[in-house]
């Protein structure tokens, strides 16, 4: 909403970086997946739905099985070394396959079937995540963006800056961008 709203007048490139969720502890997620609240977990997935429907996201799907996350971020950073243009689409689907249509993204197949709509080559796609690579370098990076004080997602970077944490109104992001655009 918010860069569709400044297009014509700022150049907006997104780059979507992996940040891990839940990596130990009691609620950790294993590479297998876990159901949506763990014994002694405090359901709070539904009370976002209402904020995303105010501004324009579709989180009412049924989701009942949390996925570990590292496929979904080792295939975007893969989409983002073979076409940066589409890596933002791609996020998309991924959002909305796990949001509001119950596709499980830690699934290889599910994954590959989302790159492959956004026009990514699948069998590519495919291969790049049972080869394994990309994971270190995942971990790697969200373990870096920890380290220099990001708490949580989503957590947003201007021009190189730390601009706010959190889900913002999107006048919010369109201050900020504008705000940006104007420094350059």
């Amino acid at each position: 909403m918010a860069i569709a709203a400044v297009k014509d007048d700022i150049d907006v490139n997104v780059k979507w970086e992996p940040y891990l969720l839940k990596e130990s502890g009691p609620y950790a997620i294993p590479k297998e997946g876990r159901p949506i609240l763990p014994i002694g977990a405090e359901p709070t997935f539904h009370k976002m739905a209402e904020r995303g429907r105010q501004v324009g996201v579709d989180m009412t799907g049924n989701v009942t099985r949390v996925p570990n996350t590292r496929l979904s971020h080792i295939l975007l950073e893969w989409a983002w070394e073979q076409n940066k243009e589409k890596q933002h689409k791609l996020k998309g689907l991924i959002f909305e396959a796990y949001y509001s249509k119950d596709v499980y993204l830690g699934d290889v197949e599910n994954l590959v079937s989302l790159a492959g709509k956004v026009g990514y080559d699948a069998n590519s796609a495919r291969a790049h995540l049972l080869s394994g690579q990309g994971e270190a370098m995942v971990v790697q990076k969200s373990n870096d963006a920890k380290r220099s004080g990001v708490e949580g997602i989503p957590y947003f970077i201007v021009n190189g800056t730390p601009a706010f944490s959190g889900a913002q109104d999107p006048s919010v992001f369109k201050q900020v961008l504008q705000k940006a655009a104007q420094a350059r």
